[in-house]
């Protein structure tokens, strides 16, 4: 059954779970692909290898990160497991993680289930949740919902869904260290409710934020170590970041995400897709572009 302790992670507690034949995972991390984060795949490649972990990689809408995740991995023959992942991010906002066994079948997902739903909007997929959640039950994959309670937007389960959609899912992330912890208790009250397996990441977007919660459980490759996860074999451990670096990253999140929008020209588009109508206005503004940006944009990073 599945265990989760809130306490911080440290060399001594993944040192104690390796020697007992458990992986550790961050499963929920961001590169430098992801509109909001820095993280340089490199760097993290460098770091995951030093702290002996693994992780997802789970950008925002695309699939790059992980593709050379796994390539530059291959390359330096670094035995750390990488699993292949995409956050996605539906019409209505709220996010569901996609875990795949293999590069190709992430690739030929995102190319017929989710690219085709990001021309209008490569933020917010023309999609709603429950169709992501169908469309994932025809392909070889183990779906999440991240941050399930989380504020703003984002959290899956503050909509009522149907028994049915529900049994679609495969597992919870009951441990997210940039959450709050309370928001992260109810997380593993409806996950134990729902009889879910349970995950944890550390949902970083800069480097050192890797491995703040780990989610261990056996295996040495994907399937193996996704099919524990499932099995509800996982003992997830971390503990949520401090109120402190929860603003410092927030803002340099939605710094990222504003430069990287603009440099791609769909600035406003974005702010359109969470302000509607008073969006017009907003663009009138012109004096006050970079604090109003901000503002807006705190919906959308909690």
């Amino acid at each position: 059954m599945s265990t989760v302790l809130f306490q911080k992670i440290t060399p001594a507690i993944i040192e104690k779970y390796t020697t007992r034949g458990y992986t550790g995972i961050d499963l929920h991390f961001h590169t430098e692909f992801s509109m909001d984060a820095i993280s340089k795949v490199d760097n993290v490649l460098k770091l995951a290898k030093k702290k002996n972990i693994g992780f997802a990689v789970s950008d925002h809408n695309q699939i790059g990160g992980a593709l050379k995740a796994l390539k530059l991995a291959k390359q330096k023959k670094q035995e750390t497991l990488v699993i292949p992942a995409v956050e996605a991010t539906s019409k209505e906002g709220s996010h569901l993680i996609y875990y795949f066994y293999t590069a190709s079948e992430l690739q030929e997902w995102y190319k017929k289930e989710l690219v085709p739903h990001l021309k209008h909007n490569p933020f917010f997929a023309s999609i709603p949740a429950v169709e992501l959640i169908d469309n994932s039950t025809k392909y070889n994959a183990v779906l999440c919902t991240p941050h399930p309670f989380a504020p703003g937007i984002t959290g899956f389960a503050k909509v009522k869904h149907t028994q049915k959609i529900l049994k679609k899912v495969d597992v919870i992330e009951v441990l997210n260290a940039f959450n709050i912890h309370t928001l992260n208790q109810k997380a593993e009250d409806w996950a134990e409710k729902l009889g879910k397996g349970f995950t944890a990441g550390s949902d970083g977007h800069t480097t050192p934020e890797l491995g703040t919660a780990l989610a261990f459980a056996f295996g040495s490759t994907v399937e193996e170590y996704l099919q524990s996860i499932k099995k509800h074999e996982s003992i997830v451990v971390g503990k949520e970041e401090s109120i402190f670096h929860k603003a410092m990253i927030s803002i340099l999140k939605e710094e990222t995400y504003i430069k990287n929008a603009k440099e791609h020209k769909e600035a406003f588009e974005l702010i359109e897709s969470q302000c509607g109508t008073e969006a017009q206005y907003l663009k009138k503004k012109k004096h006050h572009e970079r604090s109003e940006l901000l503002h807006y944009f705190r919906i959308h990073h909690w």
